[in-house]
């Protein structure tokens, strides 16, 4: 059995881990301002704001998901 050789361009490599690392840092901080935006949201009547606040706790676990996977493949 012989094994193949791969080639690979190790300078689109590193360009594309940076644009992966770039990628994660953006997203950051959009969950953290979306975090803020969401955790600052008034109750009305007792609902919207409870319900605004869950909303965006799961759309922060979402992100920062995503974040450690762009993260990962960065690496």
């Amino acid at each position: 059995m012989t094994l193949s050789t791969i080639l690979v361009d190790t300078q689109i490599l590193r360009q594309v881990a940076g644009l992966l690392e770039d990628l994660s840092g953006r997203m950051r901080a959009a969950s953290n301002d979306m975090l803020d935006a969401t955790q600052s949201a008034p109750t009305i009547e007792g609902q919207f704001g409870p319900t605004v606040r869950a909303i965006g706790m799961g759309l922060l676990s979402t992100f920062e998901d995503r974040v450690r996977q762009f993260a990962d493949m960065a690496d």
